[in-house]
């Protein structure tokens, strides 16, 4: 589902170009990161046990970064490096 959400960013700003309803990346934006922080409440990003698996949920994380930090620089918000 995650994977998903990230290739449908194509989809939303071309809609956006088209509608001119900038909100959608909003809404997109904030949906990518509950999706995400589910992932990451409920998924081992790192297992020493299991180094596939690892490598693949790393590459995730770090697609999902792109499309966030993307999407935050489109909408002109600044990405903080710790919270």
């Amino acid at each position: 589902d995650l994977l998903k959400k990230v290739t449908s960013l194509q989809d939303i700003l071309h809609a956006i170009e088209h509608s001119h309803q900038t909100h959608l990346l909003a809404y997109y934006s904030w949906e990518l990161a509950q999706a995400l922080h589910n992932f990451y409440a409920k998924a081992r990003i790192i297992d020493v046990t299991n180094l596939p698996q690892t490598k693949r949920r790393l590459l995730l994380v770090h697609v999902l970064r792109g499309s966030l930090t993307l999407c935050l620089n489109l909408l002109g918000l600044s990405q903080p490096e710790k919270m």
